[in-house]
């Protein structure tokens, strides 16, 4: 069995002072050492407690999977959700009209989804269907790859190269500096389109009639937002896998007892901590979507949405943001 966080992460070091000892300086870029030492381990088990009082029954059966769902109608929410993401975010970016993305179906991948960006504003994104896609996370499955996360900042910062001449815009590259925005910016996509108000209504209304299935939109919106304290997880289960030497099994229990994930779901996302390329990258999610949070600030929807599209279009680096805070 899992002991408690404190018993499996010795002397209980800030998670991002580790990350430069398990990513290197690199990933990071040239944050700050206070930034750096600031960030704390996350205290899992009173935010396990509130997901857990909005949800008793498990997070698990409180959403609404579209398993079962024949691939034609499946087509169709996505199609509708991908419709209303694109149509929010060119009322705050304005998008290229030639620009598109298509989405295919895969299995046997470590990650849930993927963007290709196959340039001239264009991408492929691929869903893995080894899990099922659950209803309540499909606005922000495709809000993080589509509109207006990753399809979006690699079609308008193309330009930085073809119109700017920035050559390092001509390839994306793995385990770098611009990997944390880059996930910040996916991360928090869906809220920069979405009010939670906005989100439940187009749930209920467009989503759940379309596939056929029934949910509770404001309670799973609950349970995410409760969720959301939990995202360093992953990245607590990596430095457990790869500094604290934990068995993969007690890894997997950490996974479903403080992640509150399914074993099917925790085995998936061991497998993708335990990848050369990707191991390093899983700190990108919640490192990154902090870094953004804390630059976004918390002032009016306009500035935000403001600061948010410079993200989107600018060439920036983490210290830049954490200077500007």
């Amino acid at each position: 069995m899992v002991g408690r966080p404190n018993e499996m992460l010795p002397a209980r070091r800030p998670v991002v002072a580790v990350h430069v000892a398990v990513v290197s300086r690199g990933l990071l870029g040239d944050l700050p050492e206070p930034v750096v030492a600031a960030a704390q381990v996350l205290q899992q088990q009173p935010v396990v407690m509130v997901v857990l009082a909005v949800a008793p029954e498990g997070v698990g059966r409180a959403v609404a999977p579209l398993e079962g769902v024949i691939p034609e109608v499946v087509d169709a929410v996505f199609l509708a959700a991908i419709k209303e993401g694109r149509k929010r975010s060119a009322g705050h970016i304005r998008l290229p009209e030639n620009e598109s993305f298509t989405v295919e179906y895969v299995t046997g991948k470590s990650w849930s989804g993927y963007n290709w960006y196959l340039g001239n504003a264009r991408s492929r994104v691929d869903l893995n269907t080894d899990l099922p896609i659950y209803a309540y996370r499909l606005t922000d499955l495709l809000a993080h790859e589509g509109y207006p996360g990753h399809h979006t900042e690699h079609l308008l910062k193309e330009r930085l190269y073809t119109e700017q001449g920035f050559g390092e815009h001509a390839l994306q590259l793995i385990n770098t500096p611009e990997c944390l925005i880059s996930e910040g910016i996916s991360t928090t996509a869906e809220s920069m389109v979405f009010s939670p108000e906005e989100l439940a209504a187009f749930r209920r209304e467009h989503v759940y009639p379309a596939a056929g299935i029934t949910g509770d939109p404001e309670r799973e919106i609950a349970i995410n937002a409760a969720r959301a304290r939990l995202s360093s997880v992953p990245s607590n289960a990596a430095l457990l896998l790869h500094e604290a030497g934990a068995d993969p099994e007690d890894v997997v229990a950490y996974l479903q007892r403080y992640g509150l994930s399914t074993e099917a779901e925790a085995r998936q996302r061991l497998r993708f901590i335990s990848d050369p390329l990707w191991r390093a990258y899983i700190f990108t999610y919640d490192v990154g979507r902090e870094l953004v949070l804390n630059w976004l600030g918390a002032g009016p929807e306009a500035t935000r949405r403001q600061r948010y599209a410079r993200l989107l279009t600018e060439q920036m680096t983490p210290s830049q943001l954490v200077a500007s805070v």
